[in-house]
Parts: C-alpha cells; structure tokens; sequence
C-alpha cells in the first residue's frame, strides 16, 4: 500500500465513521427543515416526472424485475427496495425541476431521497431516521462533489458518480450499519459509480438513468454491506478518474490531502479551461451559511455534533 493510498483510506474510514456515528439529535433543528423540504420538493419532480416516458420505461423494466411488495414505485404500485429506488430516481429527474448544488454540481435530490425513501419504507423506519438519511446523503454527495471538481465535470456527470456514495450512506443510515460496514458499502458504490456526458450530442434519456442507477447502487451496496459483502476502503480518487486524467486527478483536494500535501491547489496545477469551479461552501443542506470553507474532514460537516 502506497502513503497515497494509506492516506486515501483514512480519509475515507474517517467518513464512514461519522456517517454511521452521527445520530438524528445531531442535526441542527435548520438542517432537519431542510431534509423534509428537499423530501418535499423531490416528491414534486417525481410525481410529475413519473408521467414522462423515460419513467414510464424504467417502470415497465422494473416490474420485470419481479414482484415485490416493499416500497412504493410512483405512478405504477410497488415493488422491490431497489427497484423503487430506480424507477423514482429516474422520474425525479425528468423534468429538470430537482434541486441543485452549485459546489459540487449534482442534483442531490434524486439519487439520496429515491434510495433512502426506498430503504426506509421497506425496513418501517421512522420519520426521524428517514430525515438523518437524507441529511447525511446530502452531505457525503456534496463533500464528494466538491473534492473531485472541476475537472471531473468536464468528464463525468456528478449526479451518476459522485451522488452514488450519497444514495448509499442514505440506505446505509437506515439500516444502521456499523462504520466497517458503511466503509463497505462506499466501497462498493465507489465501484459502481459511473455517468457520461455523451448524452448531450443527441439527447439521449441517459441522463435520466444517472440518478435512478445511482439510487438503484446505493441501496445494492448498502444491502450487500449489511450481509458481510466487502468493498474497496481507497475510494475517494481512483473511482471518480480516467487513466489519461491522472494530471486532473492528483489535482483533486481528496489526492493532495491523502499524499499528506496542502489541499489547496497551487496556481501552476489549476486547468484554465473554462470548467466550472465550486464555491468555497460545506454543503447545501447547512441552512443560510455558504460562507464557511468546504472541508475533507468529517468533524466540519454541517451535520457535525
């Protein structure tokens, strides 16, 4: 194991450790009325969306899949965890509505709640277990958002890769998995994480799939993770790059930090092309405070104790 990669595993253990670790009584009462508000505004783009064909295709494709009686599949009836989590994924997502983050350039939203909604009707979790799911989705979609941009924004579409690691926390909070399982199911995402840009040549539903596979991995990884299924700890770099972007990649805040060098880019490393760069914000689901610097370390999280 390399010190790059030794570095990039106590990054990553240190995530999972406060995602399983953080309770409900933790959020702070504003992040809390953000989650039911984000729920509230993804059932609108879901609803609506689940009209559209897109969704009526992954809708015909999922009840193929097989019956199933554990969550609520939009527009059709019900159906397996996962195959919910697909299905509304893709409906959220349709009619451009969702929110999103500016920071880290995904729609949060659609992959986070179509899992951890998912998840949470199968397993009759409560109300306050739904909303820490959200919120810690949120946060590791966000935070991952941020330390790979900009340049994975040039390549990948962050909604398909980055918000899959949210979707999973999000089914892995509701099933109250242990930090060494949670360390498994992002592992597990991280391999699963995927999502090209190549729609935009002919307008492809590609787009559409990003966010329904996302949910749709997340609560496969989080699933497998509870049975005992291992997944990779050295996630945050290597999963999120190409072979030909190594320059970009050794780039990214998450790189730097794990080779024990200052986070913060040099001025001779930055692309200038003109890929949009994030905000110096935490995370969307801190309410009215995009002021503070955005952070790899854990213990910052807007959801912090």
């Amino acid at each position: 194991m390399t010190a790059t990669t030794a570095g990039t595993v106590g990054l990553t253990r240190a995530l999972a450790e406060f995602l399983s670790d953080t309770a409900y009584d933790d959020l702070p009462p504003a992040v809390v009325d953000e989650s039911y508000r984000a729920t509230l505004d993804w059932f609108g783009s879901a609803l609506a969306g689940a009209l559209e064909p897109p969704a009526r295709i992954a809708q015909r494709v999922v009840q193929a899949f097989g019956a199933g009686d554990e969550s609520t599949v939009l527009g059709v009836g019900r159906g397996s965890a996962p195959a919910a989590a697909l299905a509304n994924g893709v409906a959220s997502h349709i009619l451009e509505l969702d929110d999103v983050h500016k920071g880290s350039t995904l729609h949060a939203a659609a992959p986070v709640i179509s899992a951890a909604l998912a998840v949470a009707e199968r397993e009759h979790a409560s109300g306050r277990a739904l909303a820490l799911a959200i919120a810690l989705g949120y946060d590791a979609s966000l935070r991952i958002g941020e330390a790979v941009n900009p340049s994975h924004y040039r390549y990948w579409h962050p909604t398909g890769t980055a918000a899959t690691f949210g979707a999973a926390a999000a089914a892995a909070s509701i099933l109250r998995l242990t930090s060494s399982q949670m360390l498994d199911a992002l592992g597990t995402a991280g391999t699963q994480a995927a999502g090209l840009w190549e729609f935009n040549a002919d307008g492809a539903m590609s787009k559409h799939l990003h966010p329904g596979k996302a949910a749709f991995n997340g609560v496969l990884a989080a699933d497998l993770a509870r049975l005992g299924f291992t997944g990779a700890a050295a996630w945050s770099v290597e999963p999120l790059c190409t072979s030909s972007s190594s320059r970009m990649c050794d780039a990214t805040p998450f790189a730097r930090a794990a080779a024990g060098a200052d986070p913060r880019p040099a001025p001779k490393t930055v692309d200038s092309s003109p890929a949009p760069r994030p905000p110096a914000t935490r995370c969307a689901m801190r309410a009215g405070d995009s002021s503070a610097p955005a952070s790899a370390d854990p213990s910052q999280s807007s959801v912090a104790r």
